[in-house]
């Protein structure tokens, strides 16, 4: 996200911009969706609630049980695996499945409650029948944001999942650790702290924890942030970015996909100014596979008309389309 100053807004037009009030800095109240928090989001349950309703009574703790720790060759296979399968799931994302996006920005109080105004849309992520990918808003109110507006910029970010973990052609740029096997709500899974070896400038790196389904070896939640932040030659913030969860659910029985992204902290105002409390909350949906016949046979050669002693030889087969 970028933030500037309402002093610098009209010169630098087309950012997301902060003017941030001189108050005393506030006191956020976070609302983070687990099982721990009043069971509002369980990893590895199909029956998940939106993590804004009303809590219920948390259940019973069960004692904590130390799982055994993988050898050092299991780690590294670990690695490989739950990163690889994090490049299947980009490319699934980004050519086989549709799915529906909502996005919900908030500007906060002292307390951290909502206050001032929110940012908030739906849009429908899906396919043209040539296979070129499409994103429509079906729910589109107008702004009521006083401290802050927002970008086509700033929305083409809200897309980019690939920010919040690593997939295996970006493993060299990391230093990657074991740190942990714990029980996630309802599974267990191996956890992984993840940084990048250096900041190269122009370049996104997510910094943080991943927690990988011991079973199935993919990404169940993904917890940091993407770094750098970046300022201007004053010192003034003009690209941050706010600490960030994401949980996933599984899809189609075989791909944790994500479904709630909870991004939630203070933005520097920038020119002394304090800073700025704001939460946004995005949320992913109705995942269907896309299919369609133009997308099955841009992946496989037309044949030529068979020869007549070609007649007799059996058809070659069909691509499955996944």
């Amino acid at each position: 996200m970028r933030w500037i100053s309402w002093a610098l807004f009209m010169g630098l037009a087309g950012s997301l911009v902060v003017g941030a009030a001189a108050q005393t800095p506030p006191k956020l109240k976070t609302l983070p969706p687990n099982s721990n928090n009043n069971g509002a989001f369980v990893v590895g349950s199909t029956q998940n609630v939106d993590p804004s309703a009303p809590a219920v009574a948390p259940a019973p703790t069960k004692p904590v049980v130390k799982l055994p720790d993988p050898t050092a060759d299991q780690i590294q296979h670990i690695i490989q695996t739950f990163t690889s399968k994090e490049r299947t799931f980009r490319d699934l994302l980004k050519n086989n499945y549709i799915y529906t996006e909502s996005i919900l920005m908030q500007e906060l109080d002292d307390s951290g409650n909502p206050a001032g105004g929110q940012f908030e849309q739906t849009n429908d992520v899906a396919f043209n029948p040539d296979g070129s990918r499409t994103i429509q808003c079906t729910f589109c109110p107008q702004p009521t944001l006083q401290r802050v507006s927002m970008t086509e910029e700033d929305l083409t970010d809200m897309f980019n999942m690939n920010m919040y973990t690593v997939s295996v052609d970006e493993l060299p740029q990391y230093n990657v650790a074991y740190v942990d096997h714990e029980p996630l709500d309802q599974i267990t899974a191996y956890v992984f702290s993840m940084s990048p070896k250096e900041i190269v400038k122009g370049h996104r790196y997510f910094d943080g924890k991943v927690y990988v389904d011991d079973k199935d070896l993919m990404i169940v939640k993904s917890d940091g942030r993407v770094v750098p932040n970046e300022y201007d030659k004053h010192g003034n913030p003009t690209n941050t970015f706010l600490p960030f969860q994401v949980w996933r659910q599984e899809v189609d029985g075989k791909y944790w996909f994500p479904v709630y992204t909870l991004m939630q902290g203070s933005i520097p105002g920038g020119q002394g100014t304090l800073p700025v409390p704001m939460r946004m909350v995005i949320q992913f949906k109705n995942y269907k596979q896309f299919r369609s016949t133009s997308r099955i046979i841009s992946v496989q050669a037309v044949p030529d008309t068979p020869k007549p002693d070609d007649k007799k030889k059996p058809a070659p087969p069909t691509i499955p389309h996944k």
